[in-house]
């Protein structure tokens, strides 16, 4: 667990300076210079993309997760596994396209009523969803050398800054709305130059294939784990992007614009999750290779504890604070619809952080398909609740189906792993933390709420955030719950516990 824990760490400190930026650029960059129309199909044209290439690449990022142990051979540059890795995508991309242009007009009509602006920027979508593929594909090649750390900074920090570059040039008139557009697709092409350097850098920037090692057996085998993550790839697109979709299709951009931005706040919750997922992966993956059952029963049961501690801070900060936030956010009374977006999205990455690696756990595994499968009767879950609750309860309603259908699934996980191997994450720490996060947002509460003038707002937070972090944080290292956080805290502050 320590390589993940170091990795963990750094590249979650990367994460959170990323997210600083990106509250600043949701919180108050974009809603102060760009209308939530604006906002909306902005965020509408990266989903889109998003979705399409999650599933384009045939299940890439996660074959070469999978089989890079296989490949892996220094003296010949791991048997040409990069080459195979980039040339892999290439028949989904041209599949894609095909099927892209035969629909357009279908495609066009799906947002005709409510979002037709997004529209115009149908050409827009191809290109970025090959960008996209092969941000996918290259970061997964950099998690197989378990370097993640620069990668994330290229992501969370680089990315951002560039996208408010973007929306200040906008703003100062340098720049149409359809450029800022047309910027969003150069500013992914720049993450894709950076991702090759780095790894050129690295010396694994290999494109000399081994024909040799490429049997029809291990073909079967690539072909099979792809053929059941394309599976899971299109369930995954439906569970993660289809709010955002039904939303614009259902709604408007205007609340597509409000959803993400509330949907952004209930996500900083897991962003520990996402680093320790990177890193976990390689090392599952090998150990699953090793048939070594103790290690991957160590890391469910440790990634669970640590992501719950830090889940449980996150979410009391977010959501002791949330009147206070929005009240910082300029055009605030457009924004705070979103506010119970912010509790039902933060409760399912709740669950998801305490539910640890199980996702990893199973995707790595010879029982993959049950990952896969799974995830795609929830994804039927997902449209039938979005659908009942959408038309009743508008953006709430689409938050709160996406928080059940994450629940309903880390059941089926945990269901699945203890039936299987007898392995499962929870003990009486997971219950005592989540009971003391109880605890500690009773007695929150009974401070004063802010004023809606900036600066009673900032110290409102400051009050809370302070009065959280000194009582949960202070008692879970006070109790040495986590000797893992402990022993990051020691070393980087100098702090003992007595």
């Amino acid at each position: 667990m320590g390589i993940i824990i170091r990795q963990g760490a750094r590249s979650t400190l990367i994460q959170y300076v990323g997210v600083l930026i990106g509250a600043f650029n949701l919180l108050w960059l974009f809603p102060k210079f760009m209308s939530p129309a604006e906002i909306g199909l902005m965020r509408l044209l990266q989903d889109i993309a998003f979705s399409f290439a999650s599933f384009a690449q045939l299940g890439g990022s996660n074959i070469v997760d999978k089989f890079y142990p296989v490949f892996r051979d220094d003296s010949s540059h791991h048997n040409g596994f990069f080459f195979w890795a980039v040339v892999y995508p290439v028949p989904g991309f041209l599949l894609f396209s095909l099927v892209f242009l035969i629909f357009r007009p279908f495609w066009l009509s799906i947002y005709a009523e409510n979002t037709p602006a997004i529209n115009e920027y149908y050409l827009l979508i191809a290109p970025l969803t090959f960008l996209y593929i092969y941000q996918f594909i290259l970061e997964a090649y950099c998690r197989t050398q378990l370097k993640i750390v620069i990668p994330a900074v290229w992501r969370e920090v680089v990315l951002r800054v560039l996208t408010a570059g973007l929306v200040l040039l906008y703003f100062v008139g340098w720049l149409s709305f359809a450029g800022v557009m047309k910027g969003v697709v150069a500013v992914v092409a720049i993450h894709i130059f950076l991702l090759l350097m780095y790894l050129y850098r690295l010396n694994v920037l290999r494109f000399a294939p081994n024909l040799n090692f490429i049997t029809p057996q291990l073909l079967r085998q690539i072909g099979t784990f792809g053929s059941y993550i394309l599976i899971g790839g299109i369930g995954g697109v439906i569970v993660t992007k289809i709010d955002s979709l039904m939303i614009a299709e259902a709604i408007d951009a205007d609340s597509v614009a409000i959803y993400s931005i509330a949907f952004y706040i209930g996500t900083i919750i897991e962003m520990p999750r996402r680093a320790i997922s990177q890193i976990s992966t390689p090392i599952l993956s090998r150990a699953w290779a090793e048939n070594d059952l103790a290690l991957i029963e160590e890391l469910y049961k440790k990634s669970a504890l640590n992501q719950t501690i830090v889940g449980v801070l996150f979410f009391l900060g977010i959501w002791c604070n949330v009147d206070a936030i929005f009240n910082l956010i300029p055009n605030a009374e457009i924004y705070r619809a979103g506010k119970y977006v912010i509790l039902f999205v933060g409760l399912g990455k709740l669950v998801d952080m305490i539910s640890g690696v199980n996702s990893e756990i199973i995707l790595q595994s010879q029982y993959y398909r049950f990952n896969l499968l799974s995830i795609v009767v929830l994804a039927v879950v997902t449209i039938i609740t979005n659908l009942i609750f959408i038309p009743r309860y508008g953006i709430t309603g689409a938050a709160f189906a996406t928080a059940l259908s994450v629940t309903l699934y880390n059941l089926a996980k945990y269901g699945f792993l203890y039936l299987k191997f007898r392995l499962q994450p929870l003990d009486w720490r997971i219950a005592l933390i989540c009971t003391l996060g109880l605890v500690i947002y009773g007695l929150v509460e009974l401070i004063p709420a802010p004023q809606a003038e900036l600066w009673s707002s900032i110290q409102n937070i400051l009050v809370r955030s302070g009065i959280i972090v000194v009582l949960f944080g202070g008692t879970v290292y006070g109790l040495g719950l986590s000797e893992d956080l402990n022993r990051l805290l020691n070393k980087y502050t100098g702090f003992r516990r007595s």
